[in-house]
């Protein structure tokens, strides 16, 4: 999704403008994205959640099951599914890790047509101050950075039980054969249940069994994405 990063700079891009587009179709291979413990219940009604293969563990939403294509992004660039994730709402910008840990630069995708010099609002005040509309991209950054934090902070237990697994997941076709969705990062029913109970209180308790539940409940996802990318026939 993110093509050319570069760092926002005052002196450099004091005349850059944004203009946030409906259009969506830089999204058309994103084939999934890390979303927040706060995304989580919209998320798992349309798209199989599993888990990130490499540790900062966050959730990640499937949005195809066929690399770099995206189901919910239509020919024209709209976008045909209930909730946007915010990783994709979020572009072109983003926030860039720093050698303080407490700071961070912003930056941007120096392709996207949403920038430029001749329309839309200013990201700069003729002082160089932030405007309000960059105001509230950072905003919207620092709060999803934050969350995704707080959502590798509560899903960490998962790694330090060890009841993640990487699955398969198989789907029944409608003349018998099956299709399998390879490689994901799951939670393992039997391990989880093998946990002792002052575990699985905590779980409840901190609200990460609310995730564990709503991610193995979304694997069901897995034939609706099928069927709408043609992997397997609609079943009548």
């Amino acid at each position: 999704m993110f093509q050319n990063f570069a760092n926002l700079d005052v002196d450099l891009h004091k005349d850059l403008k944004f203009e946030p587009s409906v259009n969506l179709k830089f999204a058309a291979t994103t084939a999934m994205a890390p979303i927040a413990a706060s995304e989580m219940s919209r998320s798992i009604r349309q798209f199989p959640v599993c888990f990130s293969m490499d540790d900062p563990l966050v959730p990640v939403a499937f949005m195809s099951l066929l690399p770099e294509k995206n189901a919910f992004v239509n020919a024209a660039g709209a976008w045909a599914g209930d909730y946007l994730p915010a990783h994709i709402r979020r572009f072109p910008f983003i926030l860039g890790n720093t050698d303080d840990p407490d700071k961070f630069t912003i930056m941007f995708d120096s392709d996207a047509p949403e920038l430029n010099t001749f329309s839309g609002k200013p990201l700069y005040e003729d002082n160089g101050e932030m405007a309000p509309a960059l105001q509230e991209v950072v905003a919207f950054l620092q709060a999803f950075q934050s969350e995704l934090a707080a959502t590798q902070a509560l899903l960490r237990p998962l790694i330090e039980k060890d009841v993640l697994t990487v699955q398969n997941i198989t789907v029944n076709r409608p003349d018998g054969s099956t299709w399998t969705f390879d490689g994901v990062r799951a939670v393992d029913g039997d391990r989880l249940n093998a946990l002792d109970d002052a575990t699985l209180a905590e779980w409840v308790r901190s609200g990460l069994m609310a995730i564990v539940y709503g991610h193995l409940h979304s694997l069901e996802n897995v034939r609706y994405l099928a069927e709408q990318q043609g992997i397997i026939a609609k079943q009548d």
